[in-house]
């Protein structure tokens, strides 16, 4: 009693309506499904009671039919216990329904599981008028399979019949394809064999051409392998036999192994060869083809050609010894001009200045300005000598390359030349340069080239606008010097990486017309180029690039001489 009063009592719980907010809509909504689903539920169990167990006893397992009343039975009692629960908080209650539900559930399908064999298995009166039916179809449908056997055994004879002959004609062409293969075998140029796998990887066919380069009778040919018929070694140093079953073993797994070999004929002479092999469709058996090229000839002009780049690299070598002595000539020549050409053009500067010093109140006017005209084309030829020394190491010395920042080289050129722009309006426009590999020493001088002959030639203008940037193409970057200078005329271009090779004369801007050959030089040095662009009154715009450094070689002796 205490049990059941246990099961209803509310225990302390809320109804589910609180779940609900007692939201009127709602509970309706639950209350009315839940009760037409458990009324459902228990209209069923009577149906199958009632009108179909009772009236059909004849059905086997019909106590199965119970089960499954029971099993809905409780189903709708579960249902029942949902609306009970809205209003009274017996959850005991409602889960000992679910559990009785779940216990009737288990049992249910443990014996449908048990019983869905065994129904199956009894036919029923349909079925078995359905099998009567089936047999008498069985019996005719043999009596027309003996007559379609019959009439199958007679056509049987006949395609039997027609396929010998076939097969008579197909041998006939099989004979004339075997006679074609035969004749382009024979008729081939290169030697060819064929090599049994299955047997040892002997030789089990051969053409003429294979007897001739061999020596030997095709019936003699046919007893060797291609050890056999090779030196013990190859030239790499490859036992023949292990690397002739190499190869073969490379054409059996579908490969088309090309190599060179060396065969020995009859009288013994070694044959270099070129060998092909490829894997010959067989049934059962394992048959390579192997066609033999004789390449005595090439290997001769192979030979040929070593002895003629060894001359060739032995006269690189002396031409090599002859640049380097020119060079040591050239060296002397520098160390010359350096020191024997620079004295007289000091005692020139020198004595020139003497005489205006000491003497040039009483010098005519015009013989002052001679002096002064001597000593100014003393400082140009100094200039020219520097120049022209700096020209010739570019071309002699090697380059350090170094990863090398060209905005700092930039910004230092800049500053250098901080002397050159007081007074004047100068905007400086840098943009962001990528970093390169390079001779940092020599590449500051193609920065201090560029720049100084942009301020040059932007002195004319009431502001100088002077730009250095970067433009990337494919694959490719190039640097450019821009400047709203003075320009030039487009069709001499080209001349001005040339040495002595001036745009402007000497009144209107001062050089020696070598800075930009220094440049150009460097540049080809590192492996890049260098143009320009311009037009009378437009400015000027230099592009360079600064690619792999080229191999280092003597500089020619002609360096002076411009060319690149």
């Amino acid at each position: 009693m205490h049990f059941l009063e246990r099961l209803i009592s509310p225990g302390g719980f809320m109804p589910h309506g609180y779940c609900y907010l007692w939201t009127p809509s709602l509970i309706g909504l639950h209350v009315v499904s839940d009760s037409l689903i458990a009324l459902s539920y228990l209209s069923i169990p009577a149906t199958l009671l009632v009108h179909f167990t009772r009236r059909r006893r004849d059905i086997p397992y019909s106590w199965m039919f119970l089960c499954f009343g029971a099993f809905i039975l409780a189903c709708g009692g579960t249902h029942l216990m949902e609306v009970w629960t809205i209003w009274f908080p017996s959850y005991w209650l409602a889960g000992a329904v679910k559990a009785i539900t779940a216990g009737v559930s288990v049992a249910t399908a443990i014996l449908l599981i048990r019983v869905t064999p065994l129904a199956l298995s009894v036919p029923g009166t349909q079925g078995l008028l359905d099998l009567n039916r089936k047999l008498g179809g069985d019996i005719e449908q043999h009596e027309r399979a003996e007559s379609t056997l019959r009439h199958l055994s007679e056509e049987l004879e006949k395609r039997v019949a027609e396929r010998t002959a076939a097969l008579v004609a197909s041998n006939q062409s099989l004979r004339e394809s075997e006679l074609r293969y035969r004749t382009l075998v024979e008729n081939a140029p290169e030697a060819i064999v064929v090599l049994d796998m299955d047997v040892g990887g002997i030789f089990v066919d051969a053409n003429e051409n294979a007897e001739r380069m061999f020596g030997m009778s095709r019936k003699e040919l046919l007893r060797f392998g291609p050890a056999d018929v090779s030196p013990e070694f190859q030239p790499d140093g490859r036992p023949s036999s292990q690397a002739a079953m190499d190869e073969l073993n490379k054409a059996l797994r579908r490969e088309t192994p090309r190599f060179e070999w060396t065969h020995r004929n009859a009288s013994a002479r070694q044959i270099p060869c070129e060998i092909s092999l490829v894997r010959l469709p067989s049934s059962g058996r394992n048959l390579v083809r192997g066609s033999i090229v004789d390449i005595s000839e090439r290997k001769k002009a192979e030979e040929e050609i070593r002895k003629l780049n060894a001359e060739l690299e032995f006269r690189v070598k002396e031409r090599t010894a002859q640049l380097e002595a020119a060079n040591r000539d050239l060296e002397s020549f520098t160390y010359s001009v350096s020191h024997d050409l620079r004295a007289p053009l000091r005692h020139m500067d020198g004595f020139s200045r003497i005489l205006i010093e000491d003497y040039g109140p009483q010098l005519p006017p015009g013989a002052k300005q001679d002096l002064e005209r001597v000593r100014a084309a003393t400082l140009h030829m100094g200039r020219l000598v520097d120049d022209l020394l700096n020209l010739a190491r570019v071309g002699r010395g090697s380059l350090r390359i170094v990863p090398t920042d060209l905005n700092e080289l930039a910004a230092e050129t800049i500053l250098s030349l901080e002397p050159e722009t007081r007074g004047r309006q100068v905007d400086w426009r840098v943009g962001r340069l990528s970093p390169a590999e390079c001779d940092p020493g020599l590449m500051r001088q193609v920065f201090a080239n560029l720049l100084s002959n942009a301020l040059k030639f932007t002195r004319p203008r009431e502001k100088a606008v002077i730009e250095i940037g970067e433009i990337r193409g494919e694959g490719e970057r190039v640097i450019f010097v821009r400047d709203n200078g003075v320009g030039f005329e487009p069709k001499y271009a080209d001349k001005l990486f040339q040495v002595f090779q001036r745009l402007h004369s000497a009144e209107e801007f001062e050089g020696t017309g070598v800075g930009l050959a220094i440049v150009s030089r460097i540049l080809q040095k590192h492996g890049g180029a260098i143009r320009a662009e311009s037009g009378p009154q437009q400015g000027a715009t230099f592009f360079f690039t600064v690619k792999q450094p080229l191999p280092a070689s003597p500089a020619p002796v002609a360096i002076l001489g411009g060319e690149a």
